[in-house]
């Protein structure tokens, strides 16, 4: 179980924000970010790689999905 940050595409309605869904598995995750935004983002992130490239700095947090 870890954390999983998405991010959203250039032009996307929220292009420059992501966001973030904490302990669940990799498939967990996907299926509960395409149930709220369906296919319509850009990237899954574990914490580390996250945290590796500094997003978190770069970009705004949309929501934290339960």
């Amino acid at each position: 179980m870890r954390d999983w940050y998405f991010t959203f595409g250039c032009g996307h309605e929220f292009d420059g924000c992501y966001v973030v869904i904490r302990n669940i598995d990799f498939m967990g995750a996907r299926m509960r970010m395409v149930s709220k935004y369906g296919i319509a983002w850009s990237g899954q992130y574990d914490t580390t790689i996250w945290n590796e490239l500094g997003l978190a700095n770069k970009m705004e947090l949309l929501e934290e999905l339960k």
